[in-house]
């Protein structure tokens, strides 16, 4: 393959990820700031999911098209090629986690493996959150980030 033509690989830790964190949770407004030099196609080496619980635009993944619309989760494997062109009126979570993070306290190893949306297969690629479940996510979510600030 051309280096000229060869799509980069984000690392874990020019994400705020480093040797002491494996996970990484943040409002996905705050995260599209961040990292708005990062619109263009790349992979990651870590999962990434993304629950939007507003906005619109796109999500491009594997080079498929998909329109953004509120309580949908985008699950991503690493090595999962993916940009996005959004319009600016986005809300939600990311979370970032390293291939080791859930091996670190797991008796076994492949449990993760029985997670179709671990997988990276298109059809398990996006989820739409049952409105039963909505505020539920959210409140482990904000949970999860609260924690994470307080250095837990």
């Amino acid at each position: 393959m051309n280096r000229k033509n060869a799509i980069p690989v984000i690392d874990s830790c020019s994400i705020d990820l480093n040797n002491k964190t494996t996970i990484h949770i943040d409002e996905l407004q705050e995260y599209i700031i961040k990292h708005q030099d990062m619109v263009f196609p790349h992979k990651h080496n870590f999962f990434h999911f993304v629950l939007f619980t507003k906005g619109s635009g796109e999500h491009i993944i594997d080079f498929n098209h998909y329109k953004v619309e509120p309580y949908q989760i985008y699950f991503m494997v690493p090595g999962q090629v993916h940009t996005w062109n959004f319009t600016g009126d986005e809300e939600g979570y990311v979370v970032n986690f390293s291939i080791d993070y859930f091996q670190s306290f797991l008796l076994r190893t492949d449990y993760l493996e029985r997670f179709s949306f671990l997988q990276g297969k298109i059809e398990h690629l996006i989820f739409v959150l049952n409105e039963h479940y909505q505020n539920q996510a959210l409140a482990i979510l904000k949970q999860i980030s609260v924690a994470k600030a307080e250095g837990l």
